[in-house]
């Protein structure tokens, strides 16, 4: 490892002047704070004059004609796009340069080297959607702007603070050119991922799945980099919609029998990754690293099953969006193991469906009945090799899953059917936060093929949950009650009999039941199965809500 001190436009500007960023590394992150900040910084540098501004450590490996950052990126990136954004403005002219070269220098010696085409002309090779974004800018195509991405945004923070400073911009390029940089380069021999590890212990903190991508791609070389990002980790991005270190915390999970904390998630993959997919061929820390990501591929694929349920087969499908929209995560790993286990043909769609609406009535039971769910992880992480030691004495895979979850005891519990039925009847069931995506779309479409759409309603606010009986009781509503009116509101007022979706809850306030039923867009106008019921109804009370 060599480094020394080094101007950052020099460094820019010299014999190896493209910039790479590998596909290992996240995107471009940066925000306008940190932006805000590093852009004072310079103003300042230009107030009082100062001839040197520490900037950090750029460390790089440096193949043939180019830089490969291992880390820098975000500083980096930074400082290309605010010279873009000078450049830009004077040559827009809302600010004007004494150097009439201005522009032409900023192109010629730090963004763009005219002696190659395409992207290779850019001084700076971004990874993912930032190289788009990246090439827009420098490219002046206006209309082809990413407006999503923290490169454009950046960018135009940039072209706002300039028409806004009290400096000159030759002030603002030459604070920009005082930016001192610890210049590190790694011989071939050092351990870049250690190292960069090491150097991202501070600052924006790495997500798991950021050290995981990082751990498995960065002790290639770039060519199978290139390949195993594009065929493998971008399509595990896809298949979690880019949640991928909640997706390998599960993922591990399924494969270990027991889940890490997220923040150990990382060197929880290592040791897995060492204990099962090291390279007989390699030194000790070489792995098998294309069949660790096939396989990593093959159960992303499971889980965006679960997070996105189109299998083909619509009672499984239908039983998948029940459990996702209850928002019971802790199930993950022991889906993704049952996933697998029916890839391999082991189990029909039938049982397999089965199985998962088992799943879907333990884990309603157990909620309505206020049931601690402090062992469900416990359950879950073993469900799977418990129901297959159960297949191995030859018992049915669906009959073993359903005896387990029957049979526990204590917190574990599957709720009886009189358990659940006394706390149908006694639970509010109104106060229940997202948990009525799951109830409500269960009652409204159950199986059926024919769907409301129900979810989106309710978080558009486009659907509501209504109080039959109202919350709030009119004389009305308290004479149709009868004398005990008081006692009967404070019971039923927020039970599952008392409440139902509608469009139009605001026109329904606290009118009468007969009002609410026969009113334009009342129950009998109503499009929701639900309301059907309820519309066939003369009044309503307690004998009728019970």
């Amino acid at each position: 490892m060599d480094g020394h001190k080094q101007y950052l436009t020099d460094l820019i500007e010299g014999k190896l002047t493209r910039f790479v960023i590998p596909v290992y590394q996240r995107n471009y992150d940066w925000q306008p704070e940190q932006c805000g900040r590093l852009f004072d910084d310079l103003v300042e540098v230009a107030k009082t004059g100062r001839r040197e501004h520490f900037f950090g450590s750029i460390v790089s490996q440096t193949p043939r004609g180019e830089r490969v950052i291992i880390d820098g990126q975000q500083r980096i990136t930074t400082v290309f796009l605010l010279l873009a954004a000078i450049r830009d403005q004077v040559k827009d002219g809302v600010v004007k340069s004494e150097n009439e070269d201005l522009v032409e220098d900023i192109n010629d010696y730090y963004l763009i080297d005219n002696r190659h085409k395409d992207d290779q002309k850019l001084r700076l090779k971004l990874v993912k959607s930032d190289s788009e974004a990246f090439k827009a800018i420098l490219d002046e195509k206006k209309d082809e702007y990413i407006q999503g991405s923290n490169i454009t945004q950046n960018y135009l923070y940039f072209l706002k603070r300039i028409a806004e400073m009290d400096i000159t911009v030759d002030q603002l390029y030459d604070a920009i050119r005082s930016l001192c940089v610890i210049d590190i380069t790694l011989d071939p021999s050092d351990d870049a991922q250690l190292i960069f590890e090491s150097l991202n212990s501070t600052g924006l903190d790495l997500s798991e799945a950021d050290k995981i991508r990082n751990f498995v791609l960065m002790n290639l070389d770039q060519q199978h980099q290139q390949a195993y990002y594009e065929n493998y980790w971008n399509k595990i991005e896809h298949n979690t919609d880019y949640n991928v270190s909640e997706f390998i915390r599960y993922y591990l999970a399924a494969k270990e029998a027991k889940t890490p904390a997220m923040k150990k998630v990382y060197p929880a993959f290592r040791a897995f990754a060492f204990k099962n997919f090291r390279d007989p061929n390699g030194d000790d820390l070489a792995i098998r690293t294309e069949d660790l990501l096939n396989e990593m591929l093959r159960y992303s694929g499971y889980y965006r099953m679960y997070i996105h349920p189109n299998t083909g087969d619509k009672d499984i499908d239908a039983a998948l969006r029940g459990i996702h929209l209850f928002d019971a995560s802790v199930i993950q790993p022991y889906l993704l193991n049952l996933f697998e286990y029916h890839a391999q043909g082991n189990i029909s769609n039938d049982a397999m469906a089965s199985v998962l609406w088992v799943i879907d009535s333990f884990l309603f039971r157990r909620w309505t009945c206020s049931v601690p769910a402090n062992s469900l992880n416990k359950i879950f992480e073993t469900l799977h090799g418990d129901a297959l030691r159960g297949v191995r004495d030859g018992a049915d895979y669906f009959e073993v899953v359903k005896y387990l979850l029957t049979h526990k005891a204590g917190t574990g519990r599957f709720p009886n059917d009189d358990d659940f039925l006394y706390a149908l009847d006694t639970r509010d069931f109104y106060r229940i936060g997202n948990r009525k995506y799951y109830l409500y779309d269960r009652l409204e479409n159950g199986k059926s093929d024919e769907r409301v759409a129900v979810v989106k309603g309710l978080e558009d606010g486009n659907f509501s949950v209504e109080h039959i009986m109202p919350q709030t009781l009119n004389d009305e509503w308290k004479r149709s009650l009868g004398e005990e009116w008081e006692r009967i509101h404070e019971e039923w007022c927020h039970k599952l009999a008392n409440l139902t979706l509608t469009a139009y809850n605001s026109d329904y306030s606290n009118r009468s039941f007969q009002q609410k039923r026969d009113m334009e867009n009342g129950f009998k106008d109503s499009g929701f199965r639900m309301n059907r019921w309820i519309e066939q109804q003369d009044t309503w009370g307690r004998k009728t809500a019970g």
